[in-house]
């Protein structure tokens, strides 16, 4: 779109116009990917716990309907066998869902309405 438009917009203005856009593209990425992770409130380190799903989820082929809602039914403390189970890097997958589980106690609502938000 800015190509588009660069013959009435001097390059200055495009930059920072498409500077701008950057960080509101990045901030409701974050917001979506919280919410499918089921998390309200907002964490410093939160973008390595998604990064590091999707990049397993990435390497392992690993379809994004499936986790997701298998992340819905996550149980805390819990084996998770059927998340895991997806997984050939299993040890990676369990590694990630202890994380999951620290940032899930972090939250300040239960299971329920986390479970109910991400659906």
């Amino acid at each position: 779109m800015a190509h588009a438009l660069s013959s009435l917009i001097d390059d200055d203005s495009i930059l920072d116009i498409l500077q701008s856009y950057e960080s509101i593209l990045i901030d409701n990425y974050a917001a979506r990917m919280r919410k499918k992770l089921g998390l309200k409130t907002i964490l410093p380190d939160d973008h390595l716990l998604y990064s590091r799903i999707l990049g397993l989820m990435a390497s392992d082929k690993i379809d994004y309907s499936i986790l997701f809602s298998l992340l819905c039914i996550f149980q805390e403390n819990q084996e998770n066998k059927s998340l895991v189970e997806l997984f050939t890097q299993k040890e990676k997958c369990i590694d990630w869902c202890q994380h999951y589980t620290l940032r899930l106690q972090q939250e300040d609502r239960n299971k329920n309405k986390r479970q109910q938000s991400m659906k």
